[in-house]
Parts: structure tokens; sequence; C-alpha cells
């Protein structure tokens, strides 16, 4: 097959409003013409949020802080022996759908949904518990740490993967409303 070669469209350069972050989650909420950074801290990962496209795209923009989780559970030992039961809860990936109303948040041995209503603010969803949703069972060779997870076209269906070989696709499809009451 020919070679491919992509192109950025623009690149946003950005630091962090209170320093610098471990950031491995990025979304794009394209409706309100966002990008999200979700920080990989084990205690209480900070939310931030950066134009999509901003006015003067030479400047240095500034990541500002929107929102914190603090409802995903600590790690814990029990059958998660080694390193998962130290690092478990710390957030690899997220995705938000299309319509920027469901945001899915990884770690590294769970998939968590946030789910936002019309025009509310994301720390106000971030302080409430997510659904906790069930990833396939797979030998634990097999995904070692769960690192990648993205929507698939239409925002029904998550598709999740890690970063070692080998790295299947598993699939993940969440009830269409997990809001707790």
């Amino acid at each position: 097959s020919p070679a491919m070669t992509a192109r950025p469209a623009w690149t946003i350069r950005y630091r962090y409003e209170d320093g610098a972050r471990d950031c491995e989650s990025v979304a794009v909420d394209v409706p309100r013409g966002r990008v999200l950074l979700l920080s990989k801290d084990a205690h209480t990962p900070a939310l931030y949020e950066l134009p999509l496209s901003p006015a003067d795209r030479a400047a240095v923009q500034t990541a500002r802080r929107i929102g914190e989780i603090r409802t995903i559970p600590p790690p814990v030992g029990g059958l998660r022996r080694g390193i998962l039961a130290r690092i478990g809860s710390l957030t690899t990936a997220m995705d938000l759908t299309p319509d920027g109303r469901r945001l899915a948040v990884l770690t590294y041995e769970h998939a968590y949904l946030f789910e936002r209503g019309t025009n509310e603010e994301w720390a106000a969803v971030l302080a409430r518990p997510p659904a906790r949703l069930e990833l396939p069972e797979v030998a634990p060779a097999t995904v070692r740490k769960r690192e990648a997870l993205c929507w698939g076209a239409g925002g029904r269906d998550l598709f999740v993967t890690g970063e070692q070989t080998p790295a299947p696709i598993l699939h993940v499809a969440p009830a269409s409303d997990t809001r707790t009451p």
C-alpha cells in the first residue's frame, strides 16, 4: 500500500494555569469548541480546558482548571495484586461523545461514565459519582494496562485497548442512560 502522510491543521501550544501536569487523557468537545485535558493524579484528577481554535494560534494558551474527579475509587489490593493494586485508579484516557453529553474516563482497571445535562458545567458533572462500566474480562497478560479508549460512530459503543502487544480491542456497550438518581 502507498505511504500516507498526515499534517496537522494547527497546533495549540499551552501551559496549565497551576503548573505542569502529567496528562494522558485528552478529548475534544466539538459542540462547545473546547479541548479537555484530564490530569493523571492518584488523588484528585483535575479537568482542564483550552479553546479548540484559539483566536491567536501563535500565542501560548492557558489550560484553565474547570473541575476535579473525587468520585473514582482509590486502588485496592485484593484480587488485583502487584502494580495494579497501586495504580489501578490512575486515569489513562477519556473520550467524549460527538454530542458532548457523555464523557468516558478510563483507568488502568475500570472505565467510568459521566453524563452531562443540557448547559451543565463539567464541575457539577464530575462531582457526581460516575457509572462504572463493565469491561470484558480478558486474561491478565492480554491487556496488562488499559490505556486507550474511544467512542464509536454515533457515540453508542466504546472501544478499549492497551499499549502493549498483543493489544486486542475490547468492545463496551454502555446503557443509553446511566445517570445515578
